[in-house]
């Protein structure tokens, strides 16, 4: 077995036929038991490279290594690969031992040592009393968990989920995310997962890759998608941003002095890292827990009018207008008083040793 990257897609291209492009030149590794999310929005090849990884679509150029063996001609079932899909496909004329010893069945393993695989894998997944349940009497939840025992009952190497949670509600889908990670962990096995749900993306992987229009636009574990987006979709696609343009001023022994442009013109001073020349175009990414509430007066400070008031639960979101200029601002409700009102006057600034990007503007 090689000690290099489980697998590895070498610019892989995907055209289909039209003309539409739906993979441009992507090149990815990923680790030996590693948790890998592939983000983005619908119709940004997230499900294509899926595909083409699993052997359902061909590429139209490039290659696919899987433990540095070129798997890229190989048809699905020749792959130590397992999907679980987004709808679970389940045979609803099987019951759920059927169910999950049926790719053991197919790889013709001997009744005694079939049942035991079925139950560990049934313990695994938190269902030793489901195994002749119907597929139908199942929620949505153990459903889901069945799929997951029949894609991990036959050991691959590699484990695709196409948007595995997107079907449960939101309390439910929490707790899956939770089983996902445990189960990762407890087997060491590499899962690559597709989804839309950044939160989702952010909680469990131990890398995302997130898309854009057929490419990577960046690919890091999520507190450096979050903390140093790469560019200005990862800034404003992983959680909320301020995207506000301006000019680089100067570097000072507290941070980057930035000028804001627009009909807001304060200067800030970021904590960050540049590589640009004084008098440079920039945009600069402030989360809205990094602006917070400054005395009157206050250097480096600003003033805005609260046009609206949004509960979070523990922090109230406020939307600032800055002139023509909106500004998200998330406040901790311990930290807010009778004048955090629509229409209220609020001084702000950014919290000391806040990381705020700067990104081509």
């Amino acid at each position: 077995m090689s000690t290099g990257p489980l697998l590895r897609l070498d610019s892989v291209n995907k055209v289909f036929p039209g003309g539409s492009v739906g993979l441009d030149s992507i090149s990815l590794s990923i680790e030996r038991g590693e948790f890998l999310s592939l983000l983005g929005s619908s119709g940004c090849g997230k499900t294509t490279t899926l595909r083409i990884i699993a052997g359902f679509e061909m590429p139209t150029s490039g290659r696919v290594f899987l433990d540095e063996r070129d798997i890229t001609p190989l048809r699905p079932f020749d792959r130590p690969v397992n999907t679980v899909f987004q709808d679970y496909a389940l045979f609803p004329n099987m019951n759920v031992q059927e169910n999950i010893a049926f790719g053991l069945t197919l790889r013709g393993i001997s009744g005694r040592e079939r049942l035991r695989k079925v139950k560990e894998a049934l313990e695994l997944v938190g269902l030793p009393d489901k195994a002749e349940a119907r597929v139908g009497s199942l929620s949505g939840g153990q459903r889901q968990r069945v799929a997951l025992a029949r894609a991990l009952v036959c050991e691959p190497q590699l484990l695709l989920l196409d948007e595995p949670l997107s079907a449960l509600d939101a309390s439910l889908r929490e707790h899956m995310q939770n089983e996902l990670k445990r189960l990762q962990k407890e087997l060491g096995t590499t899962f690559v997962m597709v989804t839309h749900d950044q939160t989702e993306a952010l909680s469990i992987s131990d890398r995302i890759a997130v898309m854009n229009k057929g490419h990577i636009e960046q690919i890091a574990d999520p507190a450096t998608l979050y903390d140093r987006p790469a560019s200005r979709f990862v800034a404003g696609f992983i959680g909320t941003t301020n995207l506000l343009s301006g000019v680089y001023l100067q570097r000072e022994t507290s941070g980057i002095r930035f000028q804001l442009t627009g009909d807001w013109r304060p200067v800030v001073t970021a904590s960050t890292e540049l590589a640009a020349m004084p008098g440079t175009a920039l945009t600069l990414a402030i989360r809205p827990e990094d602006i917070i509430r400054m005395k009157p007066g206050a250097p480096d400070s600003f003033s805005g009018t609260i046009s609206s008031i949004a509960f979070h639960g523990h922090s109230l979101r406020l939307l600032v207008k800055l002139g023509n200029t909106d500004l998200w601002v998330d406040m901790p409700r311990d930290r807010a008083d009778m004048d955090v009102r629509e229409g209220a006057m609020i001084e702000l600034g950014l919290r000391p040793g806040a990381c705020c990007p700067l990104l081509a503007a």
